[in-house]
């Protein structure tokens, strides 16, 4: 069985690398949107970095607060989507 630590890693790197197949398969085994790295970043703003718009609709349907988290630094995953030049994001 796959711990929470584990299941949160691997949402947040099949979200950095746009495997919307593997997210869903983390979100069926419980994984949560809304929880964050140290730093305060979510998963969400590792798919909105990558330009990953299906991935990122995905975790903004499971939870539409995400839109609004801001980490340590205050950053959203829109300024993350725009610093990384993602602008259809």
């Amino acid at each position: 069985a796959l711990c929470t630590t584990h299941i949160f890693v691997w949402l947040t790197f099949s979200c950095r690398a746009g495997h919307i197949e593997f997210v869903k398969h983390a979100l069926e085994l419980g994984a949560s949107v809304s929880v964050s790295t140290m730093l305060g970043n979510t998963p969400a703003m590792y798919a909105a970095a990558g330009g990953h718009l299906p991935v990122l609709q995905l975790l903004c349907n499971q939870d539409p607060r995400v839109v609004h988290h801001s980490n340590i630094n205050g950053d959203t995953l829109l300024m993350w989507a725009a610093m990384a030049g993602q602008l259809e994001i």
